[in-house]
């Protein structure tokens, strides 16, 4: 039970770590970018879907 909590905790601490140096290596810029971009295709898509499953449930 301790092993695992205490497996856990590393590979989150790792983890965490991994996305800090990424994090740091990237220029804040091209983050705000890549932020607004994937938001703006995120709801794009999920705009898509629910317009998709209406005109399904419209011509039933």
């Amino acid at each position: 039970m301790y092993g695992t909590m205490i497996a856990t905790e590393v590979a989150t601490e790792k983890s965490s770590r991994v996305m800090e140096i990424l994090v740091s290596s990237v220029h804040p810029i091209v983050q705000m970018f890549g932020k607004i971009i994937g938001i703006a295709w995120s709801g794009a898509t999920s705009s898509s879907l629910d317009c998709n499953w209406s005109w399904t449930r419209i011509s039933d």
